[in-house]
């Protein structure tokens, strides 16, 4: 049997998380939950999960703060990250956070299967 993929997902919204959990549970992932960018860091390397949906804009740290964090550990060099934000217009891209442009989530354009295809597609990428 194959083991199920681990998904932390990371959003101040506490509605917004909790609805991702439960749609992509419902899909057969294992799914975590932060609210704040400080969690979302202790949670990623205590638990290495195979994929973090990290959210741009949150109070405490930004999600590119978080992915420059997680960058800094061994295993966190390679986790897998796509942003979740509801800006339309990403802008440029920090160099030192290791995201591709394609690596992003609009929120306002989320259906389950519209998220389960990004998703697959990063997983599946070397």
């Amino acid at each position: 049997m194959e083991q199920k993929k681990k998904i932390l997902v990371v959003d101040d919204s506490k509605e917004l998380s909790g609805i991702m959990k439960d749609m992509l549970e419902f899909k057969g992932y294992e799914v975590t939950v932060a609210n704040t960018g400080a969690h979302a860091i202790m949670l990623a390397l205590k638990e290495h999960p195979d994929l973090i949906l990290l959210d741009l804009r949150m109070p405490d740290l930004d999600g590119y703060a978080v992915a420059r964090k997680l960058r800094e550990d061994a295993w966190g060099k390679t986790v897998k990250i796509l942003m979740l934000t509801a800006v339309g217009e990403v802008g440029d891209i920090p160099p030192d956070v290791g995201i591709k442009p394609g690596d992003y989530l609009l929120k306002a354009l989320w259906g389950i299967e519209n998220v389960e295809t990004k998703i697959k597609q990063k997983l599946a990428e070397a």
